[in-house]
């Protein structure tokens, strides 16, 4: 099964401190200070290892998750139908699958920006100037194949797809996709997903974390 995770980013103590170390000297600017906030609220949350996609997830004709450069990639799916696909994708005695949190995502992004593979002001104020956008310079103004921009080190479909996550009620949807504009739906935009709200209409993908279950002998 460890092919599965061929596309997977591991978020270790060594990156999470790096992350907790920008914090200390970030000044962000009026629009980027929801997004530090969420950062710093991660990091005080976060006390494990995880794994997390780095690139747009595909289904396969059989109705399964996987991951490849170059492939169509999944859009079109309910919420319980990424909340089951999710959970089946990795499953052994050790590990699980499941939708990222705001959190687990969000802490990846404050990586790459402490790394300096992004800038606080391209993700919080204004991503048009690359990915897929409606209006970014390179937008193939279709949703592209999975994997095929990079943007701020990895090619997870910056303008390309919403990505879906678990928020503290509910979930909730980040970013923006190819008929959005970069400055109104930027890398770091979000909102809440109301109980009855069709993500089948949006062009959206869940972001899938692989973490280490819980050792029922500890405590």
């Amino acid at each position: 099964m460890e092919d599965k995770l061929n596309y997977f980013f591991e978020m270790d103590e060594a990156k999470i401190k790096e992350v907790e170390d920008w914090l200390k000297t970030v000044k962000p600017a009026v629009h980027q200070v929801r997004f530090v906030s969420n950062v710093e609220k991660a990091v005080k949350r976060i006390n494990y290892s995880y794994k997390i996609a780095t690139i747009e997830p595909s289904f396969s004709d059989n109705g399964e998750i996987f991951y490849g450069k170059g492939k169509k990639v999944a859009t079109g799916h309910s919420l319980q139908e990424w909340i089951k696909k999710a959970s089946e994708y990795f499953n052994t005695s050790s590990w699980y699958s499941k939708i990222s949190n705001l959190d687990e995502l969000f802490l990846w992004y404050g990586y790459r920006v402490a790394r300096r593979m992004w800038t606080l002001s391209f993700i919080c104020d204004n991503s048009s100037s690359e990915g897929n956008y409606k209006n970014s310079p390179g937008s193939s103004h279709k949703i592209d194949l999975s994997g095929i921009k990079m943007v701020g080190g990895f090619s997870d479909g910056v303008g390309n797809t919403m990505k879906l996550v678990q928020a503290e009620r509910s979930y909730a949807l980040c970013g923006g996709d190819v008929e959005a504009f970069g400055q109104v739906y930027p890398v770091a935009y979000y909102f809440p997903l109301a109980p009855a709200f069709d993500i089948l209409k949006i062009n959206s993908t869940a972001v899938l974390v692989v973490r280490e279950r819980p050792n029922k002998n500890e405590g």
